[in-house]
Order: C-alpha cells, then sequence, then structure tokens
C-alpha cells in the first residue's frame, strides 16, 4: 500500500505541474479574433507593399535630382550672362 500512496502522490505533483503549465500556455496563445485581427492586418501590409519604393527607384530618382541640379545650374548661369549683356547693351546704348 506505500507503493501504491507514493505512486499517487507522484501523480498528483505531476498533474498539478501540468495544469500550471496549461496555465501559462493558455494564456500565451491566441484567440481566434486576435488570429483574424492579426490576419487583417497582414493583408493591408501586403496590399501597400507593392506601391513602396525599392532600392533601385530610390538610385533613378537621386540620379534624377542630380540631372536636375546640374540643368539648374546652367540655366542660372546662362540667366545672368544674358542679363548681363543685356545691362551692358543698356548701358552702352544710354551711356
Amino acid at each position: 500500500m506505500d507503493d501504491t500512496q507514493k505512486r499517487l502522490g507522484i501523480i498528483e505533483t505531476t498533474l498539478a505541474e501540468i495544469k500550471v503549465f496549461l496555465t501559462n500556455v493558455a494564456t500565451n496563445v491566441a484567440t481566434k479574433p486576435e488570429l483574424e485581427q492579426l490576419r487583417g492586418e497582414v493583408r493591408e501590409i501586403k496590399a501597400v507593399l507593392p506601391h513602396l519604393a525599392t532600392k533601385a527607384d530610390i538610385e533613378t530618382v537621386k540620379a534624377d535630382i542630380a540631372s536636375l541640379h546640374t540643368a539648374m545650374i546652367k540655366w542660372v548661369v546662362g540667366t545672368m550672362l544674358g542679363c548681363t549683356a543685356a545691362a551692358y547693351s543698356i548701358a552702352r546704348l544710354f551711356g
């Protein structure tokens, strides 16, 4: 009888440990509504991903900006030379 009592005590201890473990698992497992909400958020992210810029897109934009910067400098210098020539011509005409 002593052996049976010892075995029963081990089973009860193990059962208590299993209950604690299952309680911890139950509090950390997502529920169905939480999973559905997560799936919805993933769908939203997947819908946005194709519209985001890639590294290649960004490099293209950088190259375009550099090209426009150079063109703008050329136009400013050209306009300044034109204004200077016009001012000089007016000064010579009336001066």
